[in-house]
């Protein structure tokens, strides 16, 4: 018998057998489209929280704090050990590895026009501000150094602060107060938006449209009357740069602050590394209620080929007095099992696919099908289909004739 011949039998037994099969397709559909919705849940949560990270600064960056921070009872950080000559120090000596640098100093304050006026959040920043927010000007342009050199009245309004302010106006070259004082508006932002699901209409980002800012050296010498900056933050050109760059910058700022070790660092990577372990323990739970599931399909393939053989066991022997050999029953085993796998898989992904999605809307989770899934599932149930249609397969080749003929 050739293995074509067997190849072929497995495929027409499938199809004589149309209940038998669809029990067995069943069982792998089921078990795969739980596999599907386990990974789709698990790639998805993982997508938006890369997403998130992305937004708030990325991987690259590098937070940089005082050591002993704390906050008093009145709410005033207790210390503040950077300059910006610390800022600018760091700029000129590691200009290699750093992409950006930025601190910021936030004064709540009224923000005023002629007509209108808004309680706001005015933020002192340095002009790479953008590049650490993924946060540009939309109309005009942002701060400039020249504006941090001379200390500039110049802002940039956020969207939803540009809007309260002067409406569906044009507010660049206008004028606003703050503290009294008036502000050239420059520039006006993008508006920034970040939903935690489809079903969330809050803006988890609409602080930053309602920010105006304006430069740290005017804060400095025109609001508060302070040189310290509480904290930092700087970009490295490359993610994988990010160790290094933290090691040269503790040595600068150890030789600047006087041998005195009085600040530390927050790796946003590794902040982001450390909720992926926690998160590990719920998506090992849920991959493994979809693996039972795809090797609970795998034994129902399993019983139903054992099922099946019994009242094979003539057929089988008559094959064999034909001139089949052990190899093509395997084979024909193999193919039924593999067979009903890879159909059911198929039909697992669609049944997945669309159940990752009900299940991402009920619970409030996100959900993915990146290419990757599919692929595991369906190489997994082609897997366990193989794997659980061993034994049949062996069992129906070691049938001798006579065994098979004299079997009622």
């Amino acid at each position: 018998m050739a293995l074509r011949l067997a190849i072929g039998d497995g495929i027409e037994e499938l199809r004589a057998n149309r209940l038998r099969t669809a029990l067995q397709f069943s069982g792998v559909a089921l078990g795969v489209a739980s596999v599907i919705t386990a990974l789709a849940l698990m790639a998805g949560e993982r997508a938006h929280d890369l997403d998130t990270l992305e937004k708030r600064g990325g991987a690259r960056r590098l937070d940089v704090r005082p050591k002993n921070a704390g906050w008093t009872a009145l709410g005033e950080d207790t210390k503040a050990p950077f300059t910006l000559e610390d800022l600018a120090a760091i700029r000129r000596d590691l200009s290699d590895r750093i992409e950006a640098i930025n601190a910021a100093e936030v004064i709540f304050d009224r923000v005023e026009t002629e007509r209108h006026s808004r309680d706001r959040n005015v933020s002192g920043v340095l002009p790479e501000y953008p590049v650490f927010n993924d946060f540009y000007a939309e109309e005009g342009r942002f701060l400039t150094w020249a504006d941090m050199d001379q200390a500039s009245r110049v802002c940039v309004l956020g969207w939803t602060c540009k809007s309260e302010l002067f409406g569906a106006g044009d507010a660049i070259g206008r004028s606003v107060r703050i503290k009294g004082e008036p502000y050239q508006v420059v520039g006006v932002m993008q508006r920034k938006e970040l939903h935690w699901n489809k079903f969330d209409n809050s803006n988890a980002l609409e602080w930053m449209n309602r920010l105006t800012l304006v430069p740290l050296s005017t804060v400095h010498k025109r609001v508060t009357g302070k040189s310290e900056i509480a904290t930092f933050q700087v970009m490295a050109k490359q993610a994988d740069d990010v160790p290094k760059l933290q090691e040269a910058l503790r040595v600068l700022l150890w030789r600047r602050h006087h041998r005195k070790e009085d600040f530390m660092f927050v790796a946003r990577q590794r902040q982001f590394e450390k909720n992926q372990q926690a998160k590990m323990a719920y998506n090992l739970v849920f991959f493994g209620v979809g693996a039972i599931s795809l090797i609970v399909g795998g034994m129902v393939i399993m019983n139903i080929l054992l099922a099946s053989l019994s009242s094979r066991i003539r057929e089988i022997g008559v094959k064999k007095a034909i001139g089949a050999k052990p190899l093509d029953l395997f084979v024909q085993f193999l193919v039924e099992a593999v067979g009903v796998a890879f159909a059911g898989s198929v039909a697992g992904c669609l049944v997945g696919g669309s159940l990752s999605s009900i299940v991402a809307d009920f619970a409030n989770l996100h959900s993915a099908l990146p290419f990757w899934v599919v692929f595991t599932s369906v190489f997994s149930a082609v897997f366990v289909g193989l794997a659980f249609g061993i034994y049949p397969a062996i069992k129906a080749a070691r049938v001798t004739p006579v065994e098979a003929l004299r079997y009622e």
